[in-house]
């Protein structure tokens, strides 16, 4: 009978850790501050988290495919935000006007974004959210034309839940230019349920094997 209650105990710690998971965690990249420039772009480290941000551009507005240095686009960080500028651009913000930029965020691990903070916008821009939607390695536009709140800040977990590692923020419009000045994410590390599994599965295979050997 003791036995049976220690192995049950062990089960119960293995599936608990299974069912439970980690806790969510959460970082915020100011993108103005923080910085260490890298080839094309800007790298952030964030609670064990990096960021690398680069940018593009699209050309056919009915896909929305992103070209990762369409342009000869790159990334300025100025305080009102970071913005990009181009071959023959030299307006430091993300907009529609001349080619559709796309400012790309690529994160060291699967994250959502809750919310996104822009600088340097007026009641008349929206953005265009990007995601590799089709895992072919090209990041397609996902939502269009998003209104930028008064408050600057937009609440994407709203609009996207899905979790991912790339993603990119543009505009399509000439009337759209912005900056970009914040980015909140969250974070489930589901991997780390795995060594409590392991813990627990094998403390369950050492009590029945001393059970076994009394009962024998």
């Amino acid at each position: 009978m003791r036995a049976f209650n220690v192995s049950a105990i062990a089960g119960f710690a293995a599936a608990a850790a299974i069912f439970t998971g980690g806790a969510a965690s959460a970082a915020t990249f100011n993108l103005t501050s923080g910085y260490t420039a890298v080839p094309g772009g800007y790298q952030y480290t964030v609670d064990g988290i990096t960021l690398t941000i680069t940018a593009g551009g699209f050309a056919d507005n009915a896909t929305g495919n992103v070209t990762p240095g369409q342009g000869g686009a790159r990334p300025y960080i100025y305080s009102p935000g970071v913005g990009i500028s181009y071959n023959g651009d030299n307006s430091h913000t993300i907009d529609g006007s001349g080619q559709n930029d796309v400012l790309i965020l690529t994160f060291s691990e699967n994250v959502v974004i809750d919310s996104i903070t822009f600088g340097y916008f007026d009641s008349n821009d929206d953005f265009d959210f990007f995601y590799d939607s089709d895992t072919n390695g090209t990041l397609n536009r996902v939502l269009n034309n998003v209104d930028i709140p008064n408050s600057g800040v937009a609440l994407l977990a709203s609009l996207f839940t899905q979790s991912g590692a790339w993603f990119g923020i543009g505009a399509d419009g000439n009337d759209d230019s912005f900056k970009l000045k914040s980015v909140s994410v969250s974070v489930v590390p589901l991997p780390a349920a795995a060594p409590f599994f392991i813990a627990g599965a094998g403390a369950l295979g050492f009590f029945r094997r001393k059970a076994k050997k009394k009962t024998a």
